[in-house]
């Protein structure tokens, strides 16, 4: 593997530093990103992206895959880099990317890397501008995954639907549809929302008459069923 990635001393000040691991596989994933895009299996990897897994980032750096897992939510959550899963493999999106490729023309730099070589071609400035939106939107799409996940009054199926359907992007990727409301009051949209929700509850023979199959449960039954019970209906 050829080229060169550049790190600043500030890397010292970093939040993780004194976690090696984290300074293992972020300096790992600096090596492994794209430079240049391309294409895998009809995937746009852009600059900046790579696409792996746990399994073989554990291969690949020595690292068991739940630390590979932990160092991963770490670097997401403090914004490092976005991740988007599917069912075969994660393509991993360094947000900063530029900054660790971007040769500066300065006395610290020797002569021959004043200029970059083709395949570090810097992007245009219209893909660098799409590139940013689809980060943003994804560190976006993170932080309101959090603020919904902190209603633990409410059951995790219906925090997950409630998630998918509002995190729709636009036809541009420029703005999910809880964003193109005029307001927003996210425990409001949480209590309409689960009033709404229907739960039909499954047959058991040891369920109380009036909650067996046909009769239809609203969430707020529900979590008055759970707190006299102690369990969900056919639990």
């Amino acid at each position: 593997m050829e080229g060169w990635i550049k790190l600043h001393r500030k890397l010292m000040e970093w939040e993780w530093y004194k976690y090696s691991n984290m300074v293992h596989l972020f300096i790992h994933l600096l090596f492994k990103a794209n430079r240049v895009g391309k294409k895998w299996e009809g995937i746009e990897i852009k600059r900046g992206q790579l696409i792996t897994g746990r399994k073989k980032l554990s291969e690949e750096t020595g690292l068991s895959e739940r630390e590979i897992r932990t160092c991963l939510h770490r670097l997401n959550k403090t914004r490092e880099t976005t991740s988007r899963t599917t069912n075969r493999f994660t393509i991993i999106t360094i947000n900063e990317y530029d900054s660790y490729q971007i040769i500066e023309n300065n006395n610290d730099q020797p002569n021959a890397n004043k200029r970059p070589t083709n395949d570090q071609q810097t992007t245009t400035t219209k893909e660098l501008k799409k590139e940013k939106n689809i980060n943003n939107i994804n560190i976006r799409e993170e932080n309101f995954k959090e603020e919904v996940s902190k209603f633990k009054n409410y059951p995790t199926w219906m925090l997950k639907e409630f998630i998918d359907y509002w995190t729709e992007p636009n036809k541009s990727g420029t703005k999910m549809l809880w964003e193109m409301k005029e307001t927003w009051d996210l425990k409001r949209r949480l209590e309409r929302w689960s009033a709404n929700t229907k739960l039909k509850a499954p047959v058991s023979k040891k369920q109380p008459e009036e909650i067996r199959i046909g009769k239809t449960m609203t969430q707020k039954q529900l979590m008055e069923y759970f707190k006299e019970h102690g369990k969900y209906p056919g639990k």
